[in-house]
Protein backbone atom coordinates (compact mmCIF):
# COMPACT_ATOMS: atom_id res chain seq x y z
CA UNK A 1 0.00 0.00 0.00
CA UNK A 2 1.38 3.40 -1.00
CA UNK A 3 1.66 6.35 1.37
CA UNK A 4 -1.18 8.12 -0.43
CA UNK A 5 -3.46 5.08 -0.16
CA UNK A 6 -2.62 4.65 3.51
CA UNK A 7 -3.39 8.33 4.17
CA UNK A 8 -6.70 7.96 2.34
CA UNK A 9 -7.70 5.00 4.51
CA UNK A 10 -6.77 6.93 7.67
CA UNK A 11 -8.93 9.83 6.48
CA UNK A 12 -11.74 7.36 5.78
CA UNK A 13 -11.40 5.98 9.31
CA UNK A 14 -11.86 9.44 10.80
CA UNK A 15 -14.82 9.99 8.45
CA UNK A 16 -16.38 6.80 9.83
CA UNK A 17 -15.77 8.03 13.37
CA UNK A 18 -17.32 11.40 12.53
CA UNK A 19 -20.29 9.66 10.89
CA UNK A 20 -21.17 7.93 14.16
CA UNK A 21 -20.83 11.25 16.00
CA UNK A 22 -23.19 12.82 13.45
CA UNK A 23 -25.58 9.89 13.85
CA UNK A 24 -25.83 10.56 17.58
CA UNK A 25 -26.65 14.23 17.00
CA UNK A 26 -29.29 13.35 14.38
CA UNK A 27 -30.76 10.71 16.69
CA UNK A 28 -31.07 13.28 19.45
CA UNK A 29 -32.89 15.67 17.11
CA UNK A 30 -35.24 12.93 15.86
CA UNK A 31 -36.11 11.92 19.42
CA UNK A 32 -37.54 15.40 19.88
CA UNK A 33 -40.51 14.07 17.89
CA UNK A 34 -40.35 10.25 17.87
CA UNK A 35 -40.79 7.67 20.62
CA UNK A 36 -37.40 5.98 21.33
CA UNK A 37 -38.65 2.42 20.78
CA UNK A 38 -40.52 3.42 17.63
CA UNK A 39 -37.41 5.12 16.26
CA UNK A 40 -35.38 1.94 16.68
CA UNK A 41 -38.03 -0.05 14.81
CA UNK A 42 -38.47 2.54 12.05
CA UNK A 43 -34.74 2.57 11.36
CA UNK A 44 -34.38 -1.20 10.94
CA UNK A 45 -36.33 -1.39 7.66
CA UNK A 46 -34.52 1.25 5.55
CA UNK A 47 -31.15 0.37 7.11
CA UNK A 48 -31.59 -3.31 6.18
CA UNK A 49 -32.66 -2.45 2.62
CA UNK A 50 -29.68 -0.14 2.10
CA UNK A 51 -27.32 -2.67 3.66
CA UNK A 52 -28.51 -5.50 1.43
CA UNK A 53 -28.05 -3.38 -1.69
CA UNK A 54 -24.55 -2.25 -0.74
CA UNK A 55 -23.32 -5.61 0.57
CA UNK A 56 -24.65 -7.55 -2.43
CA UNK A 57 -23.01 -5.11 -4.84
CA UNK A 58 -19.68 -5.26 -3.00
CA UNK A 59 -19.79 -9.05 -2.90
CA UNK A 60 -20.86 -9.67 -6.49
CA UNK A 61 -18.38 -7.14 -7.92
CA UNK A 62 -15.50 -8.55 -5.87
CA UNK A 63 -14.88 -5.24 -4.08
CA UNK A 64 -14.22 -7.38 -1.00
CA UNK A 65 -13.54 -11.08 -0.56
CA UNK A 66 -16.56 -11.86 1.65
CA UNK A 67 -19.01 -14.48 0.47
CA UNK A 68 -22.56 -15.50 1.35
CA UNK A 69 -21.77 -18.69 3.28
CA UNK A 70 -23.40 -19.15 6.68
CA UNK A 71 -23.64 -22.17 8.97
CA UNK A 72 -26.29 -22.80 11.62
CA UNK A 73 -23.66 -22.39 14.33
CA UNK A 74 -22.59 -19.00 13.01
CA UNK A 75 -26.23 -17.99 12.59
CA UNK A 76 -26.82 -18.82 16.26
CA UNK A 77 -24.02 -16.53 17.38
CA UNK A 78 -25.21 -13.78 15.04
CA UNK A 79 -28.71 -14.14 16.51
CA UNK A 80 -27.32 -13.56 20.01
CA UNK A 81 -25.45 -10.52 18.70
CA UNK A 82 -28.67 -9.19 17.12
CA UNK A 83 -30.60 -9.76 20.36
CA UNK A 84 -28.01 -7.83 22.37
CA UNK A 85 -27.43 -5.10 19.80
CA UNK A 86 -30.76 -4.30 18.19
CA UNK A 87 -33.27 -5.31 20.87
CA UNK A 88 -31.40 -4.33 24.05
CA UNK A 89 -28.60 -1.90 23.24
CA UNK A 90 -30.33 0.35 20.73
CA UNK A 91 -33.54 0.59 22.77
CA UNK A 92 -31.68 1.61 25.93
CA UNK A 93 -29.48 3.89 23.80
CA UNK A 94 -32.44 5.83 22.41
CA UNK A 95 -34.09 6.02 25.83
CA UNK A 96 -30.89 7.34 27.41
CA UNK A 97 -30.32 9.79 24.59
CA UNK A 98 -33.90 11.05 24.84
CA UNK A 99 -33.61 11.67 28.58
CA UNK A 100 -30.00 12.81 28.89
CA UNK A 101 -27.38 15.05 27.37
CA UNK A 102 -25.01 13.78 24.70
CA UNK A 103 -22.08 14.91 26.84
CA UNK A 104 -23.16 12.45 29.54
CA UNK A 105 -24.58 9.58 27.49
CA UNK A 106 -21.87 9.20 24.84
CA UNK A 107 -18.78 8.85 27.10
CA UNK A 108 -20.48 6.13 29.14
CA UNK A 109 -21.60 4.26 26.03
CA UNK A 110 -18.02 4.43 24.76
CA UNK A 111 -17.09 1.99 27.52
CA UNK A 112 -18.48 -0.78 25.30
CA UNK A 113 -14.82 -1.48 24.47
CA UNK A 114 -14.21 -2.28 28.13
CA UNK A 115 -17.26 -4.53 28.30
CA UNK A 116 -16.06 -6.34 25.20
CA UNK A 117 -12.79 -7.03 26.99
CA UNK A 118 -14.62 -8.34 30.06
CA UNK A 119 -16.89 -10.60 28.00
CA UNK A 120 -13.89 -11.81 26.00
CA UNK A 121 -12.19 -12.69 29.27
CA UNK A 122 -15.23 -14.57 30.53
CA UNK A 123 -16.34 -16.28 27.31
CA UNK A 124 -13.18 -16.53 25.19
CA UNK A 125 -10.49 -16.83 27.83
CA UNK A 126 -8.65 -13.73 26.59
CA UNK A 127 -6.26 -12.21 29.14
CA UNK A 128 -6.43 -8.59 30.34
CA UNK A 129 -3.32 -6.44 29.97
CA UNK A 130 -2.22 -3.70 32.40
CA UNK A 131 -3.48 -0.85 30.23
CA UNK A 132 -6.87 -2.51 29.93
CA UNK A 133 -7.13 -2.88 33.70
CA UNK A 134 -6.07 0.74 34.14
CA UNK A 135 -8.67 1.76 31.56
CA UNK A 136 -11.38 -0.08 33.49
CA UNK A 137 -10.41 1.69 36.72
CA UNK A 138 -10.18 5.15 35.15
CA UNK A 139 -13.41 4.78 33.15
CA UNK A 140 -15.25 3.58 36.25
CA UNK A 141 -14.07 6.67 38.13
CA UNK A 142 -15.38 8.84 35.31
CA UNK A 143 -18.76 7.10 35.35
CA UNK A 144 -19.00 7.59 39.14
CA UNK A 145 -18.42 11.33 38.64
CA UNK A 146 -21.06 11.48 35.90
CA UNK A 147 -23.56 9.53 38.01
CA UNK A 148 -23.03 11.82 40.98
CA UNK A 149 -23.31 15.03 38.98
CA UNK A 150 -26.25 14.00 36.78
CA UNK A 151 -28.19 12.51 39.69
CA UNK A 152 -29.20 15.99 40.81
CA UNK A 153 -30.32 17.17 37.34
CA UNK A 154 -34.01 18.08 36.81
CA UNK A 155 -36.26 15.57 35.06
CA UNK A 156 -36.79 17.78 32.00
CA UNK A 157 -35.16 16.69 28.79
CA UNK A 158 -32.33 18.97 27.64
CA UNK A 159 -33.85 19.28 24.19
CA UNK A 160 -37.08 20.78 25.52
CA UNK A 161 -37.12 24.43 24.36
CA UNK A 162 -36.90 27.03 27.10
CA UNK A 163 -40.33 28.14 28.19
CA UNK A 164 -42.09 25.05 26.74
CA UNK A 165 -43.89 22.39 28.78
CA UNK A 166 -41.84 19.30 29.57
CA UNK A 167 -44.75 16.85 29.69
CA UNK A 168 -43.18 14.61 27.06
CA UNK A 169 -39.92 14.39 29.00
CA UNK A 170 -41.77 13.71 32.22
CA UNK A 171 -43.74 10.94 30.51
CA UNK A 172 -40.59 9.31 29.24
CA UNK A 173 -38.99 9.60 32.64
CA UNK A 174 -41.94 7.82 34.18
CA UNK A 175 -41.66 5.02 31.61
CA UNK A 176 -37.93 4.59 31.94
CA UNK A 177 -37.53 4.64 35.72
CA UNK A 178 -39.05 5.84 38.99
CA UNK A 179 -39.10 9.64 39.13
CA UNK A 180 -36.71 11.57 41.28
CA UNK A 181 -38.12 12.43 44.69
CA UNK A 182 -36.74 13.70 47.92
CA UNK A 183 -35.15 10.96 49.94
CA UNK A 184 -32.55 9.71 47.48
CA UNK A 185 -34.55 7.53 45.10
CA UNK A 186 -33.21 6.95 41.62
CA UNK A 187 -33.58 10.18 39.62
CA UNK A 188 -33.58 10.79 35.88
CA UNK A 189 -29.87 11.63 35.83
CA UNK A 190 -28.91 8.31 37.43
CA UNK A 191 -31.41 6.54 35.16
CA UNK A 192 -29.55 7.96 32.17
CA UNK A 193 -26.28 6.58 33.53
CA UNK A 194 -27.82 3.14 34.13
CA UNK A 195 -29.39 3.02 30.65
CA UNK A 196 -26.07 4.09 29.11
CA UNK A 197 -24.23 1.34 30.98
CA UNK A 198 -26.74 -1.27 29.82
CA UNK A 199 -26.20 -0.03 26.26
CA UNK A 200 -22.43 -0.26 26.61
CA UNK A 201 -22.67 -3.76 28.07
CA UNK A 202 -24.93 -5.01 25.28
CA UNK A 203 -22.78 -3.36 22.60
CA UNK A 204 -19.75 -4.92 24.26
CA UNK A 205 -21.32 -8.38 24.20
CA UNK A 206 -22.15 -8.24 20.49
CA UNK A 207 -18.58 -8.26 19.10
CA UNK A 208 -17.72 -11.31 21.18
CA UNK A 209 -20.60 -13.19 19.56
CA UNK A 210 -19.48 -11.97 16.14
CA UNK A 211 -15.97 -13.23 16.86
CA UNK A 212 -17.40 -16.62 17.81
CA UNK A 213 -19.34 -16.66 14.54
CA UNK A 214 -16.29 -15.64 12.51
CA UNK A 215 -14.08 -18.23 14.21
CA UNK A 216 -16.65 -20.97 13.54
CA UNK A 217 -16.39 -20.26 9.80
CA UNK A 218 -12.72 -19.21 9.64
CA UNK A 219 -13.66 -15.74 8.48
CA UNK A 220 -16.49 -13.19 8.17
CA UNK A 221 -19.16 -13.36 5.46
CA UNK A 222 -21.59 -10.91 3.91
CA UNK A 223 -24.47 -13.04 5.14
CA UNK A 224 -23.49 -12.37 8.75
CA UNK A 225 -24.13 -8.66 8.30
CA UNK A 226 -27.41 -9.14 6.43
CA UNK A 227 -28.78 -11.81 8.77
CA UNK A 228 -27.84 -9.80 11.87
CA UNK A 229 -29.70 -6.71 10.67
CA UNK A 230 -32.61 -8.83 9.46
CA UNK A 231 -33.04 -10.49 12.85
CA UNK A 232 -32.90 -7.04 14.43
CA UNK A 233 -35.86 -5.96 12.30
CA UNK A 234 -37.84 -9.10 13.20
CA UNK A 235 -37.13 -8.61 16.90
CA UNK A 236 -38.19 -4.97 16.89
CA UNK A 237 -41.48 -5.26 15.03
CA UNK A 238 -43.54 -6.83 17.87
CA UNK A 239 -41.99 -4.48 20.42
CA UNK A 240 -42.84 -1.43 18.35
CA UNK A 241 -46.36 -2.72 17.69
CA UNK A 242 -46.93 -3.16 21.43
CA UNK A 243 -46.01 0.49 22.00
CA UNK A 244 -48.72 1.63 19.55
CA UNK A 245 -47.30 5.09 19.14
CA UNK A 246 -44.70 6.80 16.99
CA UNK A 247 -44.72 10.46 17.90
CA UNK A 248 -44.30 11.82 21.42
CA UNK A 249 -45.91 15.15 20.61
CA UNK A 250 -48.33 16.59 18.03
CA UNK A 251 -46.61 17.08 14.66
CA UNK A 252 -47.66 18.77 11.43
CA UNK A 253 -46.83 17.78 7.85
CA UNK A 254 -43.52 19.67 7.87
CA UNK A 255 -42.42 17.90 11.04
CA UNK A 256 -43.34 14.50 9.57
CA UNK A 257 -41.30 15.30 6.48
CA UNK A 258 -38.34 16.31 8.65
CA UNK A 259 -38.58 13.09 10.69
CA UNK A 260 -38.66 11.01 7.49
CA UNK A 261 -35.53 12.73 6.19
CA UNK A 262 -33.72 12.33 9.52
CA UNK A 263 -34.56 8.61 9.67
CA UNK A 264 -33.36 7.98 6.11
CA UNK A 265 -30.13 9.91 6.75
CA UNK A 266 -29.56 7.96 9.96
CA UNK A 267 -30.14 4.64 8.17
CA UNK A 268 -27.63 5.63 5.48
CA UNK A 269 -25.06 6.61 8.12
CA UNK A 270 -25.56 3.29 9.94
CA UNK A 271 -24.90 1.38 6.71
CA UNK A 272 -21.89 3.58 5.89
CA UNK A 273 -20.45 2.82 9.32
CA UNK A 274 -21.13 -0.93 9.16
CA UNK A 275 -19.67 -1.44 5.68
CA UNK A 276 -16.63 0.79 5.99
CA UNK A 277 -15.82 -0.71 9.38
CA UNK A 278 -15.27 -4.05 7.65
CA UNK A 279 -13.29 -2.43 4.82
CA UNK A 280 -11.07 -0.49 7.23
CA UNK A 281 -10.20 -3.57 9.27
CA UNK A 282 -9.19 -5.30 6.05
CA UNK A 283 -7.13 -2.31 4.85
CA UNK A 284 -5.36 -0.95 7.96
CA UNK A 285 -6.01 -3.61 10.61
CA UNK A 286 -8.39 -3.92 13.52
CA UNK A 287 -6.17 -2.18 16.12
CA UNK A 288 -5.74 1.08 14.21
CA UNK A 289 -9.37 1.02 13.09
CA UNK A 290 -10.70 0.61 16.63
CA UNK A 291 -8.31 3.29 17.92
CA UNK A 292 -9.50 5.88 15.40
CA UNK A 293 -13.20 4.99 15.63
CA UNK A 294 -12.90 5.34 19.42
CA UNK A 295 -12.70 9.11 18.81
CA UNK A 296 -16.39 9.15 17.76
CA UNK A 297 -17.62 10.34 21.21
CA UNK A 298 -15.62 13.53 20.72
CA UNK A 299 -17.44 14.23 17.45
CA UNK A 300 -20.77 13.49 19.13
CA UNK A 301 -20.13 15.80 22.08
CA UNK A 302 -18.89 18.64 19.87
CA UNK A 303 -21.90 18.18 17.60
CA UNK A 304 -24.24 18.36 20.58
CA UNK A 305 -22.70 21.64 21.69
CA UNK A 306 -22.63 23.20 18.20
CA UNK A 307 -25.94 22.04 16.73
CA UNK A 308 -28.14 21.25 19.72
CA UNK A 309 -26.81 24.02 21.97
CA UNK A 310 -26.17 21.56 24.78
CA UNK A 311 -24.13 22.61 27.77
CA UNK A 312 -22.88 20.79 30.82
CA UNK A 313 -21.22 21.77 34.06
CA UNK A 314 -17.55 21.56 34.94
CA UNK A 315 -17.76 18.27 36.80
CA UNK A 316 -19.82 16.62 34.08
CA UNK A 317 -17.11 17.68 31.62
CA UNK A 318 -14.48 16.22 33.96
CA UNK A 319 -16.43 12.97 34.27
CA UNK A 320 -16.79 12.69 30.48
CA UNK A 321 -13.09 13.39 29.99
CA UNK A 322 -11.99 10.85 32.60
CA UNK A 323 -14.29 8.19 31.10
CA UNK A 324 -12.91 8.78 27.60
CA UNK A 325 -9.33 8.60 28.90
CA UNK A 326 -10.16 5.20 30.39
CA UNK A 327 -11.52 4.04 27.03
CA UNK A 328 -8.37 5.31 25.30
CA UNK A 329 -6.13 3.42 27.73
CA UNK A 330 -8.10 0.23 27.10
CA UNK A 331 -7.86 0.73 23.34
CA UNK A 332 -4.09 1.30 23.52
CA UNK A 333 -3.77 -2.04 25.29
CA UNK A 334 -4.23 -3.77 21.94
CA UNK A 335 -1.22 -2.06 20.35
Amino acid sequence: MSTAEYAAWIAAAFAVSASWGATIVINKRTLHFVDPIALNALLRGPALLMLVIVVVLLTLTGAWDLGFDLTWTAAGYISLDALATWLIAFNTYYLALRLGRIGVVVPIMATDTLFTAVFALLLLGVSMGPLLIAGLVVATAGIVILARETGSEPTTSPDTPVGQPSDVSASLAAEGAPPAVAGGRLGTGVTVVVLSLVTAAAWGFGPVMIERAVDSMDGPTSSMMIVGHGIGLVLMLPVAFARRRIFVRPVDRAARRLVTILILVTAALEVFFAVFYFLLIDAIGSVLTVLIVATSPVFGIVGGVLFLKESFGRWVAVGAGVTLIGVLLATLDGI
